[in-house]
């Protein structure tokens, strides 16, 4: 399912009329809601892994965004005979791999899925065409959660210009005062 397939199902969801308009407003804010969703559900239940060859630098290392993918963790580091390799992890996202200077191994890693763009024809590639619903509601359950601070936003902005309005200029013998009647807040 592509995102413009993805867009006419989440406007179905949110109940608003599928327009060039309204796609053209919400386009942002639902491949935001997407993007949230699909990476959610990929950490939490696909947890997809990648297995990838490289060589090692002189050093007997490689830098993690030298693989295919961006990585959630390194799960293991084989020789070309399978063989599990120890590793040591810096926090500049290096991996070292002692005693293996210029060869070729083997990475097992978990990894993220590259973000959906807006003019992605294939969708979220690991989930099935079943799964995509879940994308498209959780995108209309984003825009009514963001209409919904925004009428809130709207109503305080409002009694703010109504109490405003409502400031008078009060004379007090020698000096002038300012009084305000501020509206009472809801409950």
């Amino acid at each position: 399912m592509s995102i413009y397939e993805l867009d006419t199902l989440t406007l179905a969801y949110a109940r608003l009329e599928d327009t060039p308009e309204n796609r053209a407003a919400l386009s942002a804010l639902f491949l935001q809601a997407y993007n949230e969703a699909y990476a959610a559900i990929v950490q939490e239940k696909i947890q997809p892994v990648r297995r990838e060859a490289l060589t090692l630098d002189d050093d007997a290392a490689f830098a993690c965004a030298a693989l295919a993918y961006p990585v959630q963790r390194i799960l293991q580091v084989e020789d070309a005979a399978g063989r599990a390799l120890e590793r040591q992890m810096d926090e500049y996202g290096v991996c070292h791999v002692p005693g293996y200077a210029g060869r070729q191994v083997w990475v097992h890693y978990r990894y993220l899925p590259r973000p959906l763009g807006a003019d992605d024809a294939d969708g979220p590639v690991l989930l099935n065409a079943a799964n995509h619903g879940a994308l498209s509601l959780f995108a209309a359950a984003r825009y009514h959660a963001t209409e919904m601070q925004l009428a809130r936003s709207e109503f305080f902005m409002q009694k703010d210009y109504e109490a405003v309005a409502g400031i008078r200029r009060v004379e007090d013998g020698a000096r002038t005062r300012f009084a305000a009647h501020y509206p009472p807040a809801p409950r």
